[in-house]
Order: C-alpha cells, then structure tokens, then sequence
C-alpha cells in the first residue's frame, strides 16, 4: 500500500489528509478545482513539504516529519505526468523520450509500440497533435523507470476527439504495465473508463474512499451530481458477443443482464456500465411489449427524499445496486417502500460509450 498523511495550512484553509491505496493499478483522485487534488500530489511526490506528515511507499519511509525523514524529490523515483506535456521544443521525439538519466533505453521500441507514436521517434514536439505530445510525455515518463506515476490531469488540456483517443491509450497502457498509478481528475468517464481504486477529496479532507462502483452508488457524490441524480456501477461479464444491432448483454453476478450499444466489448471479458438514475424507471410488474430493453428485478433498500423527488436504491444481490430517480407522485401511487421488490427499467441507448469499460477477462 501507499499511505499518505499530512497537515497543512494552505492559502485561507488547512488540509488534513490520511489515507492509502493500492500499490497497484489506477488510483483516481477525484474532486473539484482547489479540493487540495494538486497538493496531495505535490507532497506525495516531494515537490512540497508539509508543516506536519508522513508518506509510506510500501514499506519504504519516504517522509516522516517527526523523525525528520524526507527523502528528496529526484531520489523517490516518481514519474509525473502534467496538464501540459512540457517537452523540449528542441529536441525530437526520440530524445525527449530518452532525456532521462535513467532512460531504459532497451525498452523504447516496446513502449512506443504500446503508445503507437513509433511512427512519430524522428518528429519534433511542433510538429505533433496535442493528443500526440500527450503519449510521448506519458512515454517519457515510462521509460524513465518509475516506481509510482502520478498523473495531473493529464487530459484537461485536450478537445474531445483527442481526449478519446488517449483514453483508449491509457486503458491499454492500465492492462501491460505493473506500475501503480495515482490519477487525479474531476471527470468521472475518466474514472469509468480508467479507475482500479476511487479516492474522493473535498475541501482539504478526504471525503471517502474504496472501489469504484460502491463510491460512485454511495451518498458521498451527490454535490457533483446534476439535479441530485445519482449515478451507479454495475459490474458484470460479457456473455455473449454483439447481436446484429449491435447491442452486448453484461451479465450481473445474480444472472440478469443488462444490454448496451457497445460492440467494443468482447464475450468472456469484464466490464462495468455507469447508469444516471434519472435514466432508469420503476414498475410494479414485468414490462411487456415495451420498447425499453433493460427490466432488472432488485429489491428496493434504500429511498431518499430530495427537492426533485425521491431517489430509490434498488439491489441486485452481491454489491449490484442500482439508483432510480423518480417524482414524489410515482412514488406514492406505486405505494414503493423498503423492502419491496420492483422491476427497474433501463433505456438501452441511454448508456454512452464513455459510460462503459472493458475490464478484462
């Protein structure tokens, strides 16, 4: 694990921060602009000391402020990946790739290839595309060995197509590389689509943490939901591949399926589906001769009251939870209350492209 822990005053507020994640795979820390997301990697990396705190890589002491322990910046051997890519105009791609002292060398064919900016080594910065420039910081900073890479925002720079096309880069590089990943965002499709472990701060503390599906389907996010909807994660198995519409049913661990417009996904692999719960609707029997394709049957386990109606928490059987948004009138003429079952409906087409990841198998 890698354990973090600090105080400190910063601008008109002090950040009090204790928590720890895996030392493995992509760790998304999540919240608003000026949470403390900056400053928690900045110490994190060595590039800020705070006035009271201690960072733990495994089992390696990398700060201890009452012991007076802290190892330097250049000697912790983190990678960082920024906003901007920060390569040098001068040098082509090539060399900015190998400007590391501790540049492995040996691996720059593998890791371009992984990046597909091989066809891009004899280029300069100018003359590449902002998502281009973006790879070649990213592979910078795999050549250069690290033990933890922590990545600042590293799309919020990009259009749209751009930041698409790295996504589908970094999910890949996510499922060849072992190194752990800290990857700080306020955009949940990046934590759809990238996140192992989802650590939420706010205001200079941290709010929760834990696996993705049950934060994003906890209470904890509702001040970044639009309209106090409420989002969940379901996580399944592709089990079957795409019908001639093109739709893939992802099977939860209690036997029903949810089918999605996605034929990326494979049959046999892993995957989770980001449901709005203002998408989903409730009945009190099976729909029939409907044109809606998704009728899950759960149990309802939670309801809460909002200004726009009630939200009702909907479970599946092994973590599968499902929140519906629905108007304080459906709620009390289907007369719903805990306890009871219900079918919950889900509009196929509701869910994007960017609102489902592909886990592997």
């Amino acid at each position: 694990m890698i354990s973090i822990r600090f105080n400190h005053r910063f601008s008109q507020k002090t950040l009090s921060v204790d928590f720890s994640f895996p030392q493995q795979g992509i760790t998304a820390l999540f919240g608003r602009s000026g949470s403390g997301k900056t400053t928690i990697a900045n110490i994190l990396s060595g590039l800020m000391l705070p006035e009271q705190g201690r960072v733990i890589l495994g089992e390696q002491v990398l700060l201890d402020t009452d012991k007076g322990i802290c190892i330097p910046s250049w000697a912790r051997s983190f990678g960082v990946v920024f906003q901007e890519h920060r390569l040098f105009p001068h040098l082509s791609v090539r060399r900015n790739l190998l400007f590391s002292k501790h540049a492995m060398s040996d691996k720059l064919n593998e890791i371009s290839s992984l990046l597909g900016i091989e066809e891009l080594l004899d280029l300069t910065p100018s003359e590449l595309s902002g998502g281009e420039q973006q790879r070649v910081a990213i592979g910078r900073c795999l050549l250069s060995d690290p033990s933890l890479i922590i990545m600042d925002e590293p799309l919020s720079s990009l259009d749209l197509p751009r930041r698409r096309e790295l996504i589908e880069y970094l999910r890949k590089l996510h499922q060849s590389i072992k190194i752990p990943i800290l990857y700080i965002t306020h955009s949940m499709s990046e934590i759809v689509q990238l996140a192992d472990y989802m650590v939420v701060v706010d205001d200079g503390a941290i709010l929760t943490q834990g696996a993705p599906s049950e934060v994003i389907a906890s209470n904890a996010l509702s001040a970044w939901n639009d309209h106090n909807s409420q989002s969940s994660l379901l996580v399944g198995k592709v089990s079957r591949d795409a019908n001639e519409f093109g739709f893939v049913p992802v099977t939860l661990p209690n036997g029903q399926a949810i089918w999605i417009n996605d034929s990326h996904l494979t049959f046999g692999e892993n995957a989770r589906v980001k449901v709005d719960a203002n998408n989903v609707s409730l009945s009190l029997e099976k729909p029939v001769a409907t044109s809606i394709r998704n009728s899950l049957h759960g149990q309802v386990i939670d309801i809460v009251i909002n200004d726009n109606g009630a939200l009702v928490k909907i479970s599946f059987g092994q973590d599968s939870v499902l929140w519906a948004n629905v108007s304080i009138w459906a709620l009390d003429e289907l007369a719903i209350i805990k306890g009871q079952w219900i079918f919950a409906q889900i509009k196929a087409v509701s869910v994007e492209r960017y609102d489902v990841a592909a886990l592997g198998e």
